[in-house]
C-alpha cells in the first residue's frame, strides 16, 4: 500500500493511542521521517475521542490539533553516537509517577516545561543556523534541566551509567544527554565527526562503564511528507 509519510504517522499513532494517550509519538515520527526532525505532538485523547466518535478514516483527514513535523538539516560537523546502558525502562512508568506526585501542578513543574521548550526551539535554531557549537551548548542544558528534574523529584532519570555516558562525551569534547525513557535505557553524545580519535575514546570509555555502543546511523526516509 502506497502511503505517504505523514499517513503512515498516523495510522501508527491511532494504533498507539487505542490503549492509551500517554505515548508521544515521537519515536513513530522519528521511524517514519527519518533524518532530523522537529516534531510536536498531536493531543492524542483527542485524537482517540476523534478515531471512536468519526471512524479511522474520517480521522486520518482531519487536522489533528498540535502535530507539527518539518525536516531539519543534519549538524555541519557533529557525529550522532548512541549508546545503550542495557537497562531497558519504562517511559509511561516514568511519567506516571510524575502524573501522581505534587510536583504536576507545581512551579516546578512549569519551570521544567518553559526550560525544556526553551531548549528544544534554541536547538532547531541552531541546527537551521548550522551553528554547531550553540546545539552542543543546548544538548548540555537538556542534560542539567533533566537533571534538576530528578534531583526534586526522584524519578531515577540518572542512573550511574547514564552520568557516566554523558560524563564520558563532555571528557571528548561532546554533549549527551539520556534519551529514551530515562532510568536505565539510552543516552545520546554529540562529538566531532572529524576527530576519530575523540570516538574511540568515548567508545573507551562507554565500554568501560557498561555501556554499549550502538551502531546506528541516521538515515532519511524517501517519500512525500504529505
Amino acid at each position: 500500500v502506497e502511503l505517504s509519510l505523514e499517513s503512515r504517522f498516523r495510522l501508527a499513532m491511532l494504533a498507539t493511542v487505542r490503549d492509551g494517550a500517554d505515548a508521544s509519538g515521537g519515536d513513530l515520527a522519528a521511524s517514519v521521517w527519518g533524518g532530523w526532525i522537529a516534531y510536536q505532538a498531536p493531543d492524542r485523547a483527542a485524537v482517540r475521542d476523534m478515531a471512536r466518535r468519526r471512524g479511522v478514516e474520517e480521522t486520518m483527514r482531519a487536522p489533528w490539533p498540535g502535530l507539527r513535523v518539518r525536516r531539519l538539516p543534519p549538524p555541519r560537523g557533529l557525529a550522532l553516537e548512541v549508546g545503550w546502558t542495557g537497562e531497558p525502562a519504562s517511559s509511561s512508568a516514568l511519567t506516571g509517577r510524575l502524573a501522581a506526585s505534587r510536583w504536576r501542578g507545581s512551579a516546578a513543574r512549569w519551570s521544567f516545561t518553559s526550560r525544556s521548550q526553551e531548549c528544544v526551539r534554541t536547538a532547531i535554531d541552531a541546527l537551521e543556523r548550522g551553528d554547531d557549537q550553540e546545539l552542543l551548548h543546548q544538548v548540555r542544558r537538556a542534560r542539567h534541566v533533566l537533571a534538576e528534574l530528578d534531583d526534586e523529584v526522584r524519578l531515577g532519570i540518572f542512573t550511574p551509567r547514564l552520568t557516566a555516558l554523558c560524563d564520558a562525551a563532555e571528557t571528548v569534547g561532546g554533549a549527551a544527554k539520556p534519551s529514551g525513557a530515562g532510568g536505565g535505557d539510552c543516552g545520546i553524545a554529540l562529538l566531532d565527526a572529524a576527530a576519530a580519535t575523540q570516538t574511540a575514546r568515548l567508545r573507551e570509555q562507554w565500554a568501560a562503564a557498561g555501556v554499549l555502543p550502538m551502531p546506528i546511523q541516521v538515515h532519511q526516509t524517501n517519500g512525500s511528507a504529505r
